[in-house]
Order: structure tokens, then sequence, then C-alpha cells
């Protein structure tokens, strides 16, 4: 009896809820482990019509790159990614609220990032649909997987992938 305890103390405690920053480090992409993006696009803009897919693959393309690196620090008040070695920072409060952030075409966005559960979520929504990327570290820290989702009413259905970064040393 006195080893089941100590046995549903020790999951209890592995159970535990993410914090914030479980997130904060450098991540390097791993390709191998991560899904083949330029598939997804196409399996994606495969169900629309001739002229649709014409605008929609470029544009999905150049927006859903996976970077090299992702970089995250957190504070109570504060989230910052930045994607790429010199990317513009992406930077709200973790309360799920949003603010205007500006893409470095111009383009104007919402921003949020909120801690939901054992993911951290940041959402950009537009004119013409949103991109939700959902972040999640491993148990042991080494990991962080990115969870893509991209709407628009002009897309049958979502364009979805995974993408995996291991912790830089």
């Amino acid at each position: 009896m006195r080893g089941w305890i100590h046995a549903m103390a020790v999951l209890a405690c592995s159970a535990q809820a993410a914090t914030i920053s479980d997130f904060d480090g450098a991540w390097l992409y791993d390709k191998s482990r991560s899904a083949d993006v330029s598939a997804a696009v196409e399996a994606c803009v495969a169900k629309t019509i001739f002229v649709v897919r014409a605008v929609a693959r470029p544009r999905l393309l150049k927006t859903n790159v996976p970077y090299d690196r992702i970089t995250i620090a957190t504070s109570p008040s504060e989230v910052k990614v930045v994607y790429g070695a010199a990317g513009k920072p992406v930077v709200s409060a973790p309360d799920g609220k949003s603010i205007p952030w500006k893409r470095e075409d111009g383009e104007i966005f919402q921003l949020s990032h909120e801690l939901k559960g054992d993911r951290l979520v940041e959402i950009f929504r537009g004119d013409d649909g949103s991109k939700q990327e959902s972040f999640g570290a491993s148990a042991d820290g080494t990991t962080l997987s990115v969870d893509v989702k991209v709407t628009s009413p002009k897309l049958p259905e979502p364009l979805v992938y995974r993408l995996v970064y291991k912790r830089k040393d």
C-alpha cells in the first residue's frame, strides 16, 4: 500500500499544470520530426477551385514558413516570441486579450497570447482569417511542439500541421 501511495504522489506531481516560464528559451527546428508544410498546404488548397488555389497556395506558403529557431521569453506581464534569428518580436500580455500587431509587410493583426492548460496559445486574427499557434513543452523540457491551425472563409477547411523544435543547449 505504501508503494502505491508513493507512486500516486509522483504521478500527481508530474501531472502539474504548465507554467508560462516552461516555454522560455531558444528552440531549434527539428525537420525530421515536423510535418511537411508544403504537403499540408497542397492538401488544403487541392479542395478549392483553380482561381482560389492560385492565390491561396503562394500566400499560405509565404506565411507558414518553418523557422530555423523560435525564441520565447515570458514574464507574468508579457510573452515575447521571436521567429528566426532576427525576426520582429511578437509581444503581448499573457491574458488572452487582443492587441494590434503589425507584421513586417505592414499587414495589421489582432494578437493574443494565453496559457490554456499545458499549452501557450498565440493567435493572429486578420481581415481574411486567423492563425493559431499552440506551443507545448515536453515533460522533460527538451522539446517544443507547435500545432498550427490557419482558418479563412476562403479555405474549404483549416490548414493544420505540427512543427517540432529541440531546446538549444
